[in-house]
């Protein structure tokens, strides 16, 4: 049989500390934990100007990215956040 080659003292102790921390872990839980399963991924709710942003870009794509149209799609895109948010505003006061 040929022999084995010996590990050097740290890794024999890093693989001892790790087996200890296993066992010690695995003896300390008592009782199963559920397993926790998320619908999704949540995500911050975009800023105005992110919404304006993604709005006038569809608007821009829309014409095939054409230049010159670039200020008149910010400003339409902020109309249109604008009178979102001013809709749903008066929905929850009533």
């Amino acid at each position: 049989m040929p022999a084995r080659p010996r590990q050097s003292t740290k890794a024999s102790n890093d693989a001892s500390k790790r087996a200890a921390i296993a066992s010690a872990v695995s003896t300390e839980i008592a009782e199963p934990v559920p397993e926790v399963r998320l619908l999704g991924t949540l995500y911050p709710a975009p800023s105005r100007e992110e919404r304006i942003a993604i709005s006038a870009y569809w608007r821009a794509a829309k014409r095939q990215f054409s230049p010159g149209h670039e200020l008149d799609d910010w400003l339409a895109a902020e109309r249109e956040i604008d009178d979102e948010v001013d809709s749903t505003s008066e929905r929850n006061d009533k």
